[in-house]
């Protein structure tokens, strides 16, 4: 009997102006195993709510909650207009967050990973389809691309408005779940594909992504039920939150 090797994390994202609160709360009421920070939704005025996040990431980091920053563009579901401007707030991120996400079609994607590897830090290369899920041939060419990028994770979201489109998401993570190099995470968006958001980190997809303020992604469900579902639907996830819950009332001394 084959097991998942790993447990999928859950991410959960977050305006920036929802990020202080959250780093007030204790790692265990943050119930995310990852916090996205969504620097993006910062626009207009970005630089100095930008400032004050970065302060918030960095207790969100120092207090067991790894922080994901992310600055996506418009085509991918963002605000960000220009590519090429994001690639000095990427450098200030990376001195505080654990990760970052660049899309797989970005100028600056070799840049980010540079700049990663340079601090230790960890890169989701991502690739977003919202008008649909294309054949295997071209989402498996994507992760190629990603992988040899320097993806530590590849990313792959895609509409889904069919059976058949949901099932190729399921075809792709059984093809791909044994292939070298990065881990893949796959995500179906819309009301279709939202229970892909569990069943997929069930079976070997590495991340799933929940909203802790307002949903950023069609389908995309409340991070707090996303945890409760995984932990009822994936015993290695269900056995991890059991280790981590285990861990701090030992460090409480309970």
């Amino acid at each position: 009997m084959t097991l998942l090797a790993a447990p999928p994390s859950v991410i959960g994202t977050i305006n920036p102006d929802g990020l202080a609160a959250l780093a007030r709360l204790s790692a265990h009421e943050r119930q995310v195993d990852i916090v996205e920070a969504r620097f993006d939704l910062a626009l207009p005025d970005f630089a100095p709510v930008f400032a004050a996040s970065l302060t918030s990431c960095a207790e969100l980091e120092q207090t067991g909650t790894p922080v994901l920053a992310t600055i996506r563009l418009i085509p991918d579901g963002g605000r960000w207009v220009e590519d090429v401007t994001r690639l000095p707030w990427f450098d200030q991120a990376l001195a505080v967050v654990s990760w970052v996400d660049i899309e797989i079609e970005s100028a600056i994607a070799p840049d980010v990973v540079r700049l990663a590897r340079a601090r230790g830090k960890r890169v989701i290369i991502s690739h977003h389809d919202f008008a649909g899920t294309p054949d295997l041939a071209v989402l498996s060419a994507l992760i190629d691309r990603a992988r040899a990028a320097g993806a530590d994770i590849v990313k792959v979201a895609t509409a889904v408005d069919s059976l058949e489109a949901h099932d190729r998401l399921i075809d792709l993570l059984r093809a791909q779940r044994a292939s070298p190099g990065a881990p893949l995470a796959v995500i179906g968006m819309g009301p279709v594909g939202t229970s892909l958001r569990t069943y997929l980190p069930s079976v070997g997809s590495l991340l799933t992504y929940g909203y802790l303020d307002s949903a950023v992604a069609p389908g995309q469900i409340d991070a707090r039920d996303l945890v409760r579902r995984l932990i009822a639907d994936c015993p290695v996830y269900a056995h991890h939150r059991r280790g981590k819950n285990v861990s701090k009332a030992t460090k409480r001394g309970l």
